[in-house]
Parts: C-alpha cells; structure tokens; sequence
C-alpha cells in the first residue's frame, strides 16, 4: 500500500528506485489517573538518500497531553516541532501548537470514539516554505502561500473497531 511512500511524511515522493531510508520512532503513553491526565510523547529520527551525494535528515518531536474534565469531555493539548537537513542544503524547521476540546466515551486519551474541534496555529521558516513550494512561479506553497505562518481550524471524528 505504501510501496510509492507518498505516505510517509519525511518520504514525498519516494517512488524513485534509486535510494535507501530508515527511521526511528518511539512512542511514549501516560496516564495519571488521580490528575485526569494522560497523553502520548513521540519523538523520530529519519535519514533518507534518494541517490544523491548527501542524506536527507528528518527529526521530529510531539507532546499531547489531555486533562478529562468529565469522562465524556476533555481538552486535548497538542505541541510539535520538526527539522530537517535536505540534500540540497535547504533545513526546514516547522513549529506548531494545537488546542482541541473533545468528547469521548473514557476519561484516556485512547478512548474512543471521539469527536474533536481544533484550532492549530504553525511556524516555519523560509527552507520550509520553500521546500513546499512557495517558490514556485504561481506562489503555491500550499494553502499558505509565501507566508511562514499560519492558523487553521476544523472538527474530527475518530473510531476504532
């Protein structure tokens, strides 16, 4: 399913046969009952070559923290911060906070279903934004543009079976 690796996020467009990647990633869960706290903490380290003279370099780490006000309702904390060291010697760094009030069946932050309003606000700097495609003849660079930052906002709905 992922053999064009468009999927992986440190991996766009990595259909190309020539080239090799690795990554590290670990995943941390908490829960401290008596708080109505849980959370999860990631953190990632890639390195991907696509058949040129250096590596790319992708690391990335995340902290999600929830307080469960009722076991139906809790706000959800999510804060994040990427870098990267691209063959071409662009290093995009991307910041990004995201506040998101959720109802859940559980007092976990893997309860589930839930479902969750947001609001992300996100930084990045001139090697980001370019490496999107903010410099390309139209502007592109995604919804943003030739902007460095941003805020988006929405709902979700997630479930497992």
């Amino acid at each position: 399913a992922g053999s064009g690796g468009e999927w992986l996020p440190t991996y766009a467009g990595g259909g190309s046969a020539q080239g090799s990647s690795w990554r590290i990633h670990d995943h941390l869960h908490f829960n401290f009952k008596d708080a109505k706290i849980s959370g999860t903490a990631t953190a990632s380290y890639a390195r991907m070559n696509f058949g040129g003279p250096t590596d790319n370099v992708w690391l990335s780490f995340g902290l999600r923290p929830q307080y469960n006000f009722t076991k139906s309702f809790a706000l959800a904390v999510e804060a994040g911060y990427d870098q990267g060291t691209r063959d071409d010697g662009l290093k995009p760094k991307i910041t990004k906070l995201t506040v998101a009030p959720t109802f859940t069946l559980g007092d976990s932050v893997w309860s589930r279903p839930q479902i969750r309003t947001f609001v992300t606000f996100a930084k990045w700097n001139e090697a980001a934004r370019s490496a999107a495609g903010g410099d390309t003849a139209i502007g592109a660079g995604g919804v943003f543009g030739k902007q460095t930052n941003g805020l988006t906002f929405g709902a979700q709905a997630e479930a497992w079976w």
